[in-house]
């Protein structure tokens, strides 16, 4: 079944309302984080605790050990080889761990987190699996469904230099852009006139979509120089054991929302109340 480009439009459209009305409280929470809730002029007398920061921080250090590592003994039935899985997974734990925390400070700083899988060029198999942790801003996600795997659509959105699209995609023309930072500016994406005119500097916006019912990835993108804004379209390249299609983005949930779970909560925002209050008490009275 070939998804319509009408339908790729209509999800990456309600994503982008979606987050655009939240850039202000994602904003809001991430100033928390670093301890610059107000803005900041010459001669201002500004108090700020770095309680925000300090929430946040104090999960990741109960859920992590400095050294995250694992110790296993033998299978009671002599099955296996624990001592060469237990030099596997260590060995993958020493790299990923710093990857997983900031993953997880996005989870409690915003209302979820996502790690993206995917491979790099590596002479052993374990190192081949790139993990990269993402931003729920740049996760499309179907708010309908109740549980992950019922979703009918998920996909990655993610900047690519236009030197690099132009190598993944050869005989493709792309219009490039600077990059805009979500929380840094009023717009998605800055007008295609601001642009340099280099393949090494200039970006485009690709949506990574997956429709796992019915077996379909779509690379999509308005910055391709033709009238269809879809990339390419195919199966789903990744597969779960029993042959079923696998999408390579793992979610990371802290707490749920009530009505829709898959939008998730922000611990920031459940403390962002008593952080403000106490935080303008001390600025009154320092003043």
């Amino acid at each position: 079944m070939v998804i319509k480009e009408s339908e790729i439009q209509s999800v990456i459209s309600d994503h982008n309302t979606r987050w655009d009305n939240m850039r202000s409280d994602m904003s809001r929470y991430e100033r928390s984080y670093r301890a610059r809730m107000w803005d900041r002029m010459d001669g201002d007398v500004i108090v700020e605790t770095p309680d925000g920061h300090s929430l946040v921080e104090g999960y990741i250090a109960s859920l992590f050990p400095k050294r995250p590592a694992v110790e296993l003994i033998d299978d009671p039935q002599d099955r296996g080889d624990p001592d060469l899985v237990r030099r596997i997974s260590n060995h993958f734990l020493a790299p990923t761990s710093a990857i997983l925390k900031r993953a997880m400070r996005y989870a409690f700083t915003f209302p979820c987190a996502f790690l993206k899988l995917g491979f790099k060029e590596a002479d052993l198999v374990i190192d081949q699996v790139d993990i990269r942790a993402v931003h729920p801003w740049d996760v499309v996600v179907d708010l309908d469904a109740d549980t992950w795997d019922r979703q009918r659509w998920m996909g990655h959105r993610y900047w690519l230099s236009v030197g690099e699209a132009k190598k993944r995609w050869p005989g493709r023309q792309w219009k490039g852009a600077r990059r805009s930072p979500y929380l840094d500016e009023g717009s998605v994406r800055r007008p295609e006139t601001d642009t340099s005119g280099s393949d090494l500097i200039d970006e485009v916006l690709i949506y990574e979509l997956y429709f796992p019912k019915q077996d379909r990835l779509v690379f999509y993108s308005e910055y391709v120089s033709k009238k269809s804004g879809i990339v390419r379209q195919g199966k789903i390249p990744y597969r779960k054991g029993d042959g079923t299609p696998l999408v390579p983005i793992v979610e990371l949930f802290f707490k749920e929302d009530l009505r829709q779970p898959l939008r998730g909560q922000s611990t920031m925002a459940l403390m962002y109340d008593q952080l403000w209050e106490k935080n303008n008490l001390r600025t009154e009275r320092a003043r």
